[in-house]
């Protein structure tokens, strides 16, 4: 049963030489077209094997941990042996922390969760009233900064047709309807800690502020966290994604150079 019964699936670096990083490109319906940021990330790495799937629309309820255990079966037909590593971004970034756990339990041996822009929504029901408005105020407060400097370097006409697009993308999140993996995300917790090495890229007022993207009490291995600057195009924009890339690549080592 190839992967794309399960998730829309491409290979975008084939190679034999070491794992491959397994990518989690999001929802349908996000912002951006999450597989056209991950096709410009995939150029920056290119040399290392690469391997994206792409959520498929869900009409029916699904659950975070149910997605990441199909992404797990994905992970165990595209690479049956050895470490495995797995990126996510936004919601996939819920999914591949599932899989590696998934993973982890079968005893397969996760090299690297990497996890971009992606917040652990149960962290607000976990923290109290004063951690979550402590963590609203520093966001604001990093979000504010960008959009003054993006008004203060245009001229009126550039800042009302900012204003506009700033408030057409509001009112889109704001009026969005409910869907099967919006209802999940509501309801997601975490099914278990998770052993393996993680790296995380936080952009500055994207997110509340919280330790780790909230995730420091589910992450008992090693983990690391990278900032980039905020971007209103998103944390895979053609301005964010080689400080990714480069992130990544400090990681993992660069891909290897052909003659």
């Amino acid at each position: 049963m190839p992967p794309e019964a399960e998730f829309e699936s491409c290979t975008l670096e084939a190679s034999t030489g070491g794992p491959h990083l397994l990518i989690t490109a999001g929802v349908h319906g996000d912002e951006f077209a999450p597989m056209q940021a991950v096709r410009r990330l995939a150029t920056l790495l290119s040399g290392i094997p690469l391997w994206a799937l792409q959520l498929p629309a869900a009409a029916e309820p699904v659950t975070v941990a149910g997605l990441g255990e199909r992404l797990a079966r994905c992970a165990s037909r595209v690479q049956p042996e050895g470490p495995v590593r797995l990126l996510g971004f936004c919601f996939g970034g819920l999914v591949a922390y599932e899989a590696a756990c998934c993973l982890e339990k079968a005893g397969r041996k996760v090299e690297l969760l990497v996890l971009i822009d992606a917040f652990n929504p149960a962290w607000k029901r976990s923290a109290t009233a004063l951690e979550r408005a402590a963590a609203f105020a520093k966001m604001s407060v990093r979000r504010v900064g960008p959009h003054l400097n993006r008004l203060a370097s245009t001229d009126w006409r550039g800042r009302l047709e900012y204003l506009r697009t700033r408030a057409g993308a509001f009112v889109n999140t704001a009026t969005e309807r409910p869907n099967a993996y919006r209802q999940a995300l509501g309801a997601y917790t975490p099914s278990a800690p998770l052993c393996a090495p993680a790296l995380l890229f936080e952009m500055d007022g994207r997110r509340l502020h919280a330790p780790l993207l909230g995730w420091q009490r589910w992450l008992t291995g090693s983990a690391k966290l990278k900032r980039i600057p905020f971007e209103t195009r998103g944390s895979l924009s053609a301005r964010c994604a080689p400080l990714v890339a480069r992130g990544l690549i400090e990681e993992i080592g660069s891909p290897p150079t052909t003659s």
